[in-house]
């Protein structure tokens, strides 16, 4: 199901909360955040999920350059399984400034997502593909992240009551939205919140079904960086494509 990326939404807004350092989702799981809510989140929740809220305030982007400086190069330069090689340069408006990122289009199993190069790094482990934000001091600030796996012969409703039901033994509140927005598509989100503090966890869940199969994804951020992460996030999901 191809998309003409020239019509990809793709708003990002400033962040003003301290970089990150990079690692992959392994490194999450071996060194759960220690903030007592954010922990709860990162420790007892296993699964591969996420979502995109729809953002009335989206602008799409504009190429940096002529020629080559284009979103379907972006695309076009990646493989059937991979990532494109070199970073497209796009200029996208935040908060009515324009700003030039560097992107990757990334193809996955059955699908395809742009991601921005020069703040999140991409890993594989286990079937699942993982974009996670760089993080200074993991002992202080939740890992930012994106997850994308695709889950053969899995039924949506029992799926979405797996997660439900994960978090209500945890204790977590969770809310489920049917007919969210996902980029051009329509699926599931379940939210759910480990606390009110400037560094309690965010996590939403995005499930899609393509026939037989569902595709899950995963994202995380915190309070403090909800409009700035949570808003990149958002416009990178805007960007996702079924093959």
């Amino acid at each position: 199901m191809g998309v003409n990326m020239k019509k990809t939404t793709f708003i990002l807004s400033v962040i003003t909360v301290i970089g990150f350092t990079g690692c992959s989702k392994a490194d999450i799981e071996k060194n759960p955040v220690v903030i007592a809510d954010a922990a709860i989140l990162d420790d007892n929740i296993e699964t591969e999920t996420s979502e995109a809220p729809d953002d009335d305030t989206a602008r799409t982007p504009e190429t940096a350059g002529t020629g080559k400086d284009t979103l379907e190069d972006a695309e076009e330069e990646s493989t059937n399984s991979g990532t494109s090689v070199t970073p497209t340069p796009v200029t996208i408006e935040i908060e009515g400034m324009k700003e030039t990122i560097n992107v990757l289009w990334h193809t996955g199993d059955g699908y395809g997502i742009m991601y921005d190069a020069d703040r999140f790094e991409y890993s594989d482990k286990d079937g699942t593909d993982t974009f996670v934000a760089e993080n200074p001091d993991p002992a202080i600030y939740p890992y930012v992240y994106v997850s994308i796996s695709r889950l053969d012969n899995k039924n949506v409703n029992d799926y979405v009551k797996e997660l439900t039901d994960t978090l209500s033994k945890n204790s977590l509140k969770s809310e489920t939205t049917a007919d969210v927005s996902i980029g051009n598509y329509k699926g599931t989100q379940i939210t759910a919140k480990a606390g009110t503090e400037w560094n309690s966890v965010i996590r939403n869940y995005y499930i899609m079904e393509e026939g037989s199969f569902l595709y899950s994804i995963e994202t995380q951020y915190f309070m403090e960086a909800a409009e700035g992460y949570g808003a990149r996030i958002h416009a990178m999901l805007n960007t996702f494509e079924i093959k």
